[in-house]
């Protein structure tokens, strides 16, 4: 009976050390992200109104290719931060999850969420990817196509490739790609993936798929579509699933609103910002994820915890002795 009410005693100081633990590391990446996340989202709302105008000049193109860029930097992605021991004391070896939902009056639409790839035609002057973009394809949906996995080896095998979009439908400036090339410099065909399509294709021989150049010091380059590709097929996130919460939450029918929330969660923290201008919302989540944080200092801990209990109770044994 004794070990019973021993091993209970034991199994609470371990579960009151995960607990302080997880309290702990929420509080130091609380204290070291609030200034820097807390408000850094606002306005954006404003910034992407969709869907977009046909443009009627090139300033309208130009115009058009800034909010398109804008959304496909802001998608969702994961990123996984290690920095050695120090990130275990820290808590700053963790992952890094954000999640945006963009609406409009109506409510969603074909770009609302998701990881978006850029697509733009080269006319050969500079910043074309930004001057002349004029689509988006959604990363998501491709990477649910039967030909994603060609398209995915094809990119590890050529990663720094110029990606040309041969053919591809368009609708509400979401791209879906029909037929895509990987080039060489000298713009030769390295590889084409064919995608099974139907209905009105375009066809074209100067359109590509922004794919920027990995670098040594950038390996996770949240630009290159192989990257985007791989964060697509590992599925729903918790900071999706946060995300879609707070969306419940808009006040419908408001023209203006903002508030900027802390979401604590087991082994996690989130901070939120949700916004209402002109009756375009923004949700945005930025999830910290720190399980091995919260595993390295509940190992050093438990094992002190252990050794003083045991202390304890071998001494109490002594003294019931005699």
């Amino acid at each position: 009976m004794k070990t019973v009410k021993r091993f209970f005693i034991w199994f609470a100081a371990m579960l009151a050390v995960i607990l302080i633990a997880d309290a702990a590391g929420g509080a130091l990446l609380y204290f070291a992200g609030k200034s820097s996340l807390t408000g850094a989202m606002s306005g954006y709302a404003k910034k992407m109104t969709f869907p977009l105008a046909e443009p009627q000049n090139e300033d309208d193109e130009k115009k058009n290719g800034g909010i398109l860029m804008l959304r496909s930097a802001l998608s969702d992605y994961t990123e996984e931060i290690h920095t050695g021991l120090v990130g275990n004391l820290t808590f700053s070896n963790c992952i890094f999850d954000v999640a945006d939902i963009v609406l409009n009056r109506e409510g969603r639409h074909a770009l609302s969420t998701g990881i978006f790839a850029m697509v733009y035609s080269d006319r050969g002057e500079s910043g074309d990817w930004v001057r002349h973009c004029f689509g988006l394809i959604r990363v998501n949906e491709l990477a649910q196509m039967p030909e994603a996995a060609a398209l995915a080896d094809a990119l590890r095998q050529y990663p720094d490739s110029p990606v040309r979009l041969d053919a591809y439908k368009i609708e509400n400036n979401k791209v879906t790609p029909v037929s895509v090339t990987l080039t060489d410099e000298s713009g030769a065909a390295l590889q084409t993936v064919t995608f099974a399509a139907d209905g009105d294709i375009i066809r074209a021989d100067n359109c590509y798929i922004y794919n920027k150049e990995s670098t040594p010091a950038d390996d996770e380059n949240t630009n290159a579509l192989l990257w985007k590709l791989q964060c697509a097929q590992a599925g729903e996130r918790p900071a999706d699933r946060l995300a879609r919460k707070y969306e419940e939450k808009l006040p419908v029918g408001t023209d203006s609103y903002e508030k900027d929330s802390v979401h604590f969660g087991i082994c996690s923290l989130a901070f939120v910002h949700i916004e209402i201008i002109d009756g375009n919302a923004l949700v945005n989540v930025e999830q910290f994820t720190y399980t091995k944080g919260v595993i390295f200092y509940s190992m050093i801990l438990g094992a002190i915890v252990t050794a003083v209990l045991l202390i304890v109770w071998v001494a109490q044994s002594k003294k019931a002795k005699y």
